[in-house]
């Protein structure tokens, strides 16, 4: 088992959070209501869901998007100290068929 995806950064919005996250693999992908586990530096583990997958803009004349990291609503009551950068993100979909 390895995990999906590492946090790069949060915000905390007024109705949810959003984690930058970076897949470690060229094959990850998330979903809409897709079950997670966060695995922070600190070694706290917290079972949550994704909310929604966020649409983010490039920059007008920025480079190019990095196809590998995407944005992740998540529930309101994930905090920042609950998925600092670093956290690692696992998908219970691949726990159980490991």
């Amino acid at each position: 088992m390895k995990p999906l995806a590492r946090v790069e950064d949060f915000f905390d919005l007024s109705h949810h959070s959003v984690v930058i996250m970076r897949f470690l693999s060229k094959d990850g992908h998330i979903r809409e209501k897709e079950k997670i586990q966060l695995r922070t530096p600190g070694g706290k583990v917290m079972d949550t869901h994704v909310v929604a997958i966020a649409r983010v803009k490039p920059m007008l004349l920025g480079p190019p998007p990095d196809p590998y990291v995407i944005g992740v609503s998540l529930p309101p009551e994930i905090t920042k100290q609950d998925a600092p950068p670093g956290t690692e993100i696992w998908n219970f979909r691949d726990e159980v068929r490991s």
